[in-house]
């Protein structure tokens, strides 16, 4: 009886121990498909996994700091509101190209030469001078101051003047016109007589020109320049006492063509 009872308590525990077993080799599979699973793999090919290394940290960009232009350095550029023009060149004046009235008095004298009015009255040679005045955009207002040496007289002119000079770039043309004064000085008479007599009247000026900048102060051009003379000839009679010189005018014309340095300020 004993033998039996120890005989089931024998295979009762066996039992119990091959359950346990089953139940132990159960659980290691689950845990070890579930390790499997966790790594992107099945457990069955559990070779060791290496990450990637991280990527190299990029340099952060350096800061643009958004810095204001500096502010331009204004060009020195004189004002350009004066203008000086000395010229030469050569000039004709003939002071009875289009009307005499008793220009050339008779006069009562032992040394008069026929030919003194005449080489007194109309000639040719170097014409020289200067314009000076303000420049207004494109307008010159200014005046002029000019003579004619001729072998039997000066011709001297001095007139008030505003021309109109158009900005084309470096090249400037110009037209211009004028009002004043003209007078006959140095007379080569042959007699005393007719040096006391003074010529003198009015000058209407016009011109034309064309200039060359060569920078911003200098520029040079030429010009052709005419003035209509209306003269008159009277006496002084501190010089006359004892002949009477009849007075008489004369309308003529002077034409000059000039070379010319210009000076802007």
């Amino acid at each position: 009886m004993q033998t039996s009872l120890t005989s089931r308590t024998l295979a009762w525990v066996g039992t119990v121990a091959g359950a346990v077993a089953i139940v132990i080799a159960f659980a290691s599979s689950v845990e070890a498909q579930t390790y499997g699973t966790t790594q992107g793999r099945p457990a069955s090919s559990a070779s060791p996994t290496y990450a990637a290394p991280p990527a190299p940290a990029q340099p952060m960009p350096a800061r643009q700091v958004a810095l204001a232009p500096a502010p331009r350095q204004a060009e020195s550029k004189l004002p350009d509101l004066l203008y000086i023009q000395p010229f030469v060149g050569f000039g004709y004046a003939n002071m009875k190209s289009f009307d005499s009235d008793n220009f050339d008095p008779e006069m009562i004298d032992p040394n008069a030469n026929p030919e003194d009015f005449a080489k007194t009255t109309k000639g040719s040679g170097l014409r020289y001078g200067f314009a000076a005045g303000l420049n207004i955009i494109f307008i010159h207002l200014g005046g002029r101051l000019g003579f004619t040496q001729t072998n039997g007289f000066t011709l001297g002119t001095i007139q008030a003047e505003v021309a109109l000079v158009p900005k084309l770039g470096p090249i400037e043309p110009s037209v211009r016109v004028g009002l004043g004064y003209a007078w006959l000085g140095d007379p080569s008479y042959s007699s005393d007589i007719r040096d006391a007599t003074d010529v003198y009247g009015l000058a209407l000026g016009a011109g034309l020109g064309l200039d060359a900048r060569l920078g911003q102060v200098v520029g040079i051009g030429i010009a052709l320049d005419a003035d209509v003379l209306n003269m008159s000839r009277s006496t002084d009679p501190s010089k006359i006492t004892t002949i009477k010189v009849e007075e008489g005018s004369a309308v003529g014309v002077q034409v000059a063509l000039t070379g010319h340095l210009t000076l802007h300020i």
